[in-house]
């Protein structure tokens, strides 16, 4: 078995949510060019479609400075942003029943390419949470097995347990809405 620095575990394991600001960046790339068709090249909108447009296209190409240096502290942000909004925002907090009843309520095509888009950013940014089951949990991971098995194993069931617990609060909010 190949043996992996940590810059390349890394690398690996932002994969998953620079692919899914990927996909949401072209998703409001193709929702902007049929909505706007050729108007999109003239100003003001050439400036929203370099911005959105850029996000995507500029970390595919700062992909590894990205992952081995802005992933985790965009992780730890996510999760301070997630806990402040549990305990001071909880109805802003949509889960997946929530998620089906806004797709059952689309009725356009540019409705849906915007869920869409919200839901893959959304899903980039919650990937990137610093726990286990989530790529961005491989870094402390990767840290913690270098202070022993028992640090790393307490920490592995440490954050299942917070994710179980989060999924779990997050799904029964949406029925108590």
């Amino acid at each position: 078995m190949m043996k992996l620095s940590c810059g390349e575990r890394a690398d690996i394991s932002a994969a998953g949510p620079l692919a899914n600001i990927w996909f949401g960046g072209f998703l409001w790339l193709a929702c902007a060019i049929t909505n706007l068709g050729f108007e999109l090249f003239h100003p003001p909108h050439i400036y929203n479609l370099l911005m959105y447009a850029g996000i995507p296209a500029g970390l595919f190409f700062a992909r590894k400075i990205f992952s081995r240096y802005m992933f985790f502290p965009l992780g730890l942000a996510a999760m301070g942003l997630l806990m402040w909004t549990i305990f001071h925002h909880p109805q802003q907090m949509s889960g997946p029943v929530d998620i089906a009843k806004m797709i059952g309520h689309t009725h356009t095509a540019l409705t849906a390419f915007i869920l869409a888009i919200n839901i893959s950013f959304s899903l980039a940014i919650f990937n990137a949470i610093p726990l286990l089951p989530l790529d961005g949990g491989t870094v402390p991971h990767m840290i913690l097995g270098r202070f022993g098995v028992r640090v790393q194993g307490f920490y592995e069931r440490l954050s299942l347990l917070l994710v179980a617990l989060l999924f779990g609060y997050i799904t029964l909010s949406d029925f108590w809405k």
